[in-house]
Parts: structure tokens; sequence; C-alpha cells
């Protein structure tokens, strides 16, 4: 079967990307055509990851200019395209532009939403200017309330619009099925798919007994989604207590320089900014991760982390992370909102119980066999086995 990947920045470090690269060799390897096609190629080095075989297309910036048109029409034309891949899930005009590039071709379209249906970083900003307003309320309400309510339906309109023409419409997981149905409005969306992503890192020479003193960060460093600004309040309030560890922040971002600033101001010891950096190292030798964001849509780094006996501790602010974490078993879900206290408390327990903390080390690592790559590959062979009858009907 031939396939096409359709993403907006590759090759690049994010979630997205990696879960990209994995998926294309994958299909490769198992005797598919691959190519991927992309808007944005932000860091060429990491082409080298892929197998040789897989097609890189460069397009380019309007999404819909007549210039992408023509060249991904002649992609999929010229490749045979059985299947696109909608990485780039919303907004609805990279949708727009494969049904146009595909009418008449027989071509199916799978798009993927990559986030929790109901959150997204418009919506999250403008909550957050709406937290940061200090005029009276009335005020705030009527300034930013017309904006939340417009923003959320063009949102749910473009949505609607990806699913209605899509062949298949894949989310994260399976708790995302009432959430996508209840932010939609689509009652009954009986081309909605549930399919995890993988483990991207493969697990050699992992061993609980190389655990140290550690508790890591592992992503983007912003605000408007990963907050690692609460990690950092977390860790202000326990480091004093625990002078043998120590916190690693693994990644890059806009709130890098301003959380480094904080830490230097308020002389907060031992937390130490690594850039971004191939975090399997830091996965083997960590005992903790800590994953506060506002939204996700699956949080990769937590089965990266499990896989490797890494115990995680989420802020439970969306519903797939359920699906992960047993709680109290193989890691901790925190309740949202956000509690630096409890968040500390249930640290500082862990950091005190070496015992409850090799358990949970050894849980996490059992638990996660649904998420390998041979189990997310055969729910996607199972998903191209139904579009192509489909074709060949």
């Amino acid at each position: 079967m031939n396939i096409l990947f359709l993403i907006g920045k590759y090759p690049y470090f994010g979630g997205t990307e990696k879960v990209t690269t994995i998926l294309a060799n994958e299909f490769d390897t198992n005797g598919h055509h691959v190519s991927i096609a992309s808007f944005e190629q932000a860091m060429p080095e990491l082409q080298d990851e892929l197998n040789s075989t897989i097609k890189l297309h460069t397009l380019s910036y309007p999404t819909l200019s007549f210039t992408n048109q023509d060249k991904l029409r002649r992609i999929v034309r010229q490749e045979k395209v059985d299947i696109i891949i909608n990485q780039w899930c919303l907004p609805f005009y990279v949708t727009l532009l494969c049904k146009t590039v595909i009418r008449g071709t027989g071509c199916k379209l799978v798009s993927v939403h990559h986030n929790a249906p109901d959150s997204n970083a418009r919506i999250t900003d403008l909550q957050i200017k709406m937290k940061e307003e200090k005029s009276p309320f009335l005020k705030r309400f009527f300034l930013y309330y017309p904006k939340f309510v417009a923003i959320q339906t063009i949102i749910r309109l473009s949505m609607r619009y990806v699913y209605r023409n899509s062949d298949n419409y894949v989310v994260l997981s399976d708790s995302f099925r009432t959430v996508f149905s209840n932010f939609s409005k689509i009652k009954s969306p009986k081309k909605l798919r549930v399919i995890s992503n993988p483990l991207t890192i493969p697990s050699n020479g992992r061993s609980i007994t190389e655990k140290e003193n550690l508790i890591i960060y592992v992503g983007r460093i912003d605000y408007n989604q990963k907050r690692v600004n609460r990690i950092i309040e977390i860790w202000e309030k326990i480091n004093k207590l625990n002078p043998d560890w120590k916190l690693e922040i693994i990644g890059e971002g806009p709130e890098k320089n301003n959380l480094q600033q904080i830490v230097e101001e308020r002389k907060i010891a031992r937390v130490s900014f690594e850039g971004f950096q191939d975090p399997t190292s830091y996965y083997k030798r960590a005992s903790l991760l800590l994953l506060t964001s506002e939204y996700e849509g699956f949080g990769l780094v937590i089965v990266e982390g499990m896989n490797f006996g890494t115990i995680p501790l989420v802020l439970g602010t969306y519903s797939a992370v359920y699906d992960i974490i047993d709680n109290d078993k193989n890691g901790y879900i925190l309740p949202a909102p956000f509690n630096a206290v409890e968040f500390s408390d249930r640290i500082q327990n862990l950091i005190d119980n070496s015992i409850k903390r090799k358990e949970m080390s050894c849980d996490a690592i059992q638990s996660i066999g649904k998420f390998s790559v041979g189990e997310v590959v055969s729910r996607w062979n199972k998903l191209f086995d139904e579009l192509k009858k489909g074709i060949n009907d």
C-alpha cells in the first residue's frame, strides 16, 4: 500500500514528528511504500533517522497555494498514493487541501488529532488573558467571553469539517471518544478510531538498579501548555529537604530563559537546564518524571519514561492519562487544578520510601506493553485493511 504522511513541520524533534518517523519506518519495513510531505523543514539533519527508502517532499506556505495543490496532486498521482495520513488535523484548510488534490483518485484520507479534542493553544491563550486581566468581572466578561465562544465555535466547525471530509478520524485515547462527541456535537461518530501513539525509544539496557536521586521533566518549555514553572515551584518547596536529590529539565522553549532567571534570583539549588537532548540516558537514570501540563493529547514522555521504570507524577488535566497510569500502582495522577503542596507531598513520600519506588518502577515497566510499536502498528494495519476494502470496492 502507498502511504503519504502530511505534516506541518518535518523533520523536527516534537512528539508528533517523532511518532511520524517511527510509524513511517515501521510501515516501510512492513512492505508499504511510504513518503512524507511537510510545509516546513525545520531540522533537516533529523532526516537521517528515516529509512533510506522513504521519500521526503517539500511544500510551503501559504498552505492552500496553487503551488502546493499542483505539487501534492502530482505526488498523489505519480506515487499512486492509496492513503494520506494527515498529521496536521486542525485547522480545516489542510483537509481542504487534501480533498482538493485527491478528488477523482480513490485515495483515502485519515486525519489524526494529536491533542485532546476540547483543548488547544488558542483556547488556553484566551483563558490565560482572562485570568490575568485586572479589570472588574463584568468588563472581563464582555471583553473576553464573546471571543472565547467565537474561538470554540470556529474550532468546533473546523473539527466537524475535518471529520466529515475524512474517511477516518483518529484520536489517541478511548476516553477521547466522548470528549470528541461532546465538543464537536457529532452524536454518533462512526468514522472515529482510537490508535494511541507508540513508544518511540527502545528500552535496550534498562535496569532499575541504575536509578539515581533524580527528578526530570522532558519536553517543550512553554507556559501555554506545559507550565514548567509549576515544576520549579514544586522543587522550590522540597529541594532543601532533599540535598542529595536534583532536578534536570530536558528541552527548549520560549520560557526557558525566564525560568532560569527565576531559579537564579530565588537561589533554588540543584536545578539543571539541559537543553535539547536525546532523553534516553535521562530516563535510565531518573527515578521520577513530572508533567504539569494544562492540556495534553497523549503525553508521550510518560510512556517513554515508564518504559525505563521512571515513575510519572502527572497533573490530571486530560482524560488520556487515565488510560496510561494506574494511580498509586505505576505512577500518580494528581487532581486538577494544580496544587503545588499536593505535588510536593506526593514526591516527598516517594523520596522517603525507596521500597515503594522500586515496586512502582517495576510496575511501570510491566504496564506499557499496549503502547509498543508492534501493538500500535497492528492497529494501523487493521485500519489499512478496512480502507483497502473500500479502495478495492
